[in-house]
């Protein structure tokens, strides 16, 4: 039953219901004699299904985070932000992150909990939205992180001047080797951008990956979600070298 309601569902969802409106103009021109439609309506549906599924873009993205070497023996963690919402939290009274601000955020925790390293809070205000870096202080403080171990920028807005201002304080602090929190498909970028500010040396601790084992979901059309991730990376780090 569970299989059922995937396949179900699936064509039910962009792009699957797209597919599916596709697959039924190419049955209703064949029921019509009409061949050359049918056959067009069928390869866009045929192709748009490929395109949207996951199991080749699973492969490209288990390829890349394969290619990660973790590296958490620095002398400070470096959070990098990803986002907040208007909505506010009824227990820490605060704004709430975005998934994947709160993801980086509790890979900031375990890792802070573990090597007791002072941590480094980076995103400014995008968008007219409450700067990241100010929501996570006041997480992080109410989870008992000593407030005398972070520090924080609240100018950034993109992940290059997270490194820029990163440098400023370690310089301040005598910091050399920062370890940057962040997505799997983020690091590659984050990595380039830290090294264009200035460290010659950074350690990496992914808060998530995204490479699974297939199963039939992956070969079922999909929302792009993780499409849309992986080629967000590829273009801002392409243009991160060209740009910075």
């Amino acid at each position: 039953m569970f299989e059922i309601k995937k396949i179900v569902s699936s064509f039910f969802l962009p792009a699957g219901i797209f597919v599916s409106i596709l697959f039924i103009f190419s049955f209703y021109y064949f029921l019509k004699s009409n061949k050359k439609k049918s056959l067009i309506f069928f390869l866009i549906g045929f192709f748009l299904w490929i395109f949207s599924s996951n199991f080749w873009i699973n492969y490209l993205i288990c390829r890349h985070e394969n290619n990660i070497k973790v590296d958490i023996d620095g002398d400070v963690i470096v959070f990098l932000s990803a986002g907040n919402s208007d909505i506010i939290d009824i227990i820490s009274e605060e704004n709430y992150l975005s998934e994947s601000s709160l993801s980086r955020l509790f890979a900031v925790y375990k890792l802070y909990s573990f090597k007791k390293l002072p941590i480094i809070l980076t995103g400014g205000s995008v968008l007219n939205m409450k700067a990241d870096s100010m929501i996570a202080l006041k997480n992080l403080i109410f989870l008992g992180v000593d407030e005398n171990k972070i520090f924080y920028e609240d100018k950034s807005k993109d992940t290059y001047e997270n490194a820029v201002y990163s440098k400023e304080i370690c310089d301040k602090n005598g910091f050399n080797k920062p370890v940057i929190v962040t997505e799997s498909l983020h690091i590659p970028r984050s990595i380039l951008s830290f090294k264009k500010a200035g460290f010659s040396n950074v350690g990496v601790y992914p808060s998530v990956y995204y490479c699974n084992k297939l199963s039939f979901k992956d070969f079922l059309p999909s929302d792009f979600y993780f499409h849309k991730k992986y080629f967000h990376e590829v273009l801002g780090y392409i243009f991160y070298e060209i740009y910075y």
